[in-house]
């Protein structure tokens, strides 16, 4: 099993859109330099996954402030 994945404790975030630009690993990660920095596509309505560790993120479909993240 790839170490990376282990490092990760959650596996998926749900993200505003003032996230955006999304990198993984974000600063709020528990080790959040576990991997280079990587900066993906996200766009409304999809799920995507970090191609290094797997955590798979989301656009919020609410503009609630209190999202997963």
């Amino acid at each position: 099993m790839n170490e990376h994945k282990i490092l990760t404790s959650k596996k998926h975030y749900t993200l505003q859109t003032e996230d955006l630009p999304l990198c993984c690993p974000l600063p709020c990660m528990p080790v959040w330099d576990q991997h280079p920095r990587v900066y993906i596509s996200l766009k409304a309505n999809e799920t995507v996954a970090c191609p290094y560790c797997g955590t798979t993120f989301s656009l919020s479909s609410t503009t609630d402030k209190h999202a997963n993240v």
